[in-house]
């Protein structure tokens, strides 16, 4: 085994993103966003409070890592 193959040394240094599963990340949140507000009256109050917070939080994350993924794009 050569020196530094146990620390990592011997794979590239900077890997390519794979942008696949945010993609559909992204789909999927902004869609779970859009029913939300489509279906709002036919939602229990209670339960959709929740699904508005996990809507939010998901929509949320979703910009940030698409952000992030343009922002390191070029590099």
């Amino acid at each position: 085994m050569p020196d530094g193959e146990l620390l990592g040394e011997g794979r590239k240094q900077e890997e390519q993103m794979d942008t696949t599963e945010l993609v559909i990340f992204i789909i999927a949140a902004f869609s779970f966003g859009a029913v939300l507000i489509m279906k709002r009256d036919t939602i229990a109050p209670p339960m959709r409070r929740f699904l508005a917070l996990a809507a939010i939080v998901m929509i949320l994350s979703a910009f940030i890592m698409l952000v992030y993924a343009f922002l390191t794009m070029g590099s």
